[in-house]
């Protein structure tokens, strides 16, 4: 992990915080999948181990057989069904889009019938209405700018006072 974003963090959560997350099993995994989207690779073999090994770190319930047909079929059969109600849970469907845009360049993950389904469920409106509260609360102070950000940047950054659409 970054440095300089690690000793930023350390400054106001405490190194032995920062070092405590760094060290969870979901961390690491949330870190191994985004070099996984970042170098492009993730087969159906290493998505089938990743999901194996984060079952292992929470219960995911039926959230796992699930999740290895939506990655083949790019669907469920009721949106309902999928569940983001935990960060183990959120980092299982993220392997699951993080697999569908590896094993077809072709075809855009932004069209398939599967992120149509996950933006109709709970969690995910949830968390929409939470990032819309950060903004609102950002915008409050004088010093905020605003820029656009590449896909994967961080939201809001403290140091800059940016926000990253």
């Amino acid at each position: 992990m970054a440095t300089g974003l690690t000793d930023a963090a350390g400054k106001v959560f405490g190194k032995e915080e920062i070092d405590r997350i760094l060290s969870l099993p979901i961390t690491q995994m949330r870190i191994e999948l985004k070099h996984a989207y970042q170098d492009k690779a993730f087969t159906q073999e290493q998505f089938e181990d990743f999901v194996d090994r984060l079952a292992k770190v929470d219960n995911l319930g039926g959230q796992v057989a699930l999740a290895k047909q939506a990655a083949e079929k790019r669907e469920v059969g009721d949106p309902i069904d999928i569940e983001l109600n935990s960060p183990a849970k959120q980092l299982l469907w993220a392997a699951v889009m993080t697999r569908m845009m590896r094993s077809d360049e072709k075809a855009k993950v932004s069209n398939s019938t599967l992120w149509k389904q996950m933006q109709d469920t709970v969690g995910f409106n949830n968390e929409a209405i939470g990032v819309s509260k950060v903004i609102a609360r950002s915008l409050q102070n004088a010093d905020t700018t605003f820029d656009w950000g590449a896909p994967g940047t961080w939201f809001y950054t403290t140091r800059k006072r940016t926000i990253s659409i």
